[in-house]
């Protein structure tokens, strides 16, 4: 459970880069809300299309907005992202910035940045995590709101 003050009824255009988006609207499909501000996607992480990146065209969509969440990546899982074998869905970190690989138009793969604006930079190292959460609190109030596993299974 969370608390009331951690939470609020809103549209999608209301949710702040890091929230956890639960869009009642649409029968529960959960998203992470990236980027700034000014420039905000919403990923889908639920559903029939997962990690399928969505702008403002779709603000008006209503539900649970969840505020600054956490995304915890594990470390037993790591792997050089430089291979091109990151399926969607995992978290690469070019260098010190995170990003997630997500499916565009016709199935191709592309990078968005989670933190910022940033475009994806050719880092001499990358990391991808195909295991990682994202939680709200922290220490024993922590709670873990979603898991993702794109890796092998």
């Amino acid at each position: 459970m969370i608390s009331i003050s951690q939470a609020f009824a809103g549209s999608l255009q209301d949710a702040p880069p890091m929230s956890f988006f639960v869009a009642t609207s649409l029968g529960g499909l959960e998203l992470l809300v990236i980027g700034t501000p000014d420039n905000r996607s919403a990923v889908v992480l639920s559903g029939e299309d997962p990690f399928v990146a969505y702008g403002r065209e779709f603000d008006d969509w209503a539900g649970l907005i969840i505020r600054d969440v956490a995304i915890e990546l594990d470390q037993t899982c790591v792997f050089d992202s430089r291979t091109g074998q990151a399926p969607a869905g995992c978290i690469i970190l070019a260098g010190d910035k995170p990003y997630i690989r997500l499916v565009g138009n016709h199935g191709t793969r592309y990078m968005a940045a989670i933190e910022d604006s940033a475009q994806p930079h050719q880092a001499s190292i990358g990391v991808a995590f195909p295991r990682w959460q994202i939680t709200l609190g922290q220490g024993e109030q922590k709670q873990v709101l979603k898991t993702i596993d794109v890796g092998p299974k």
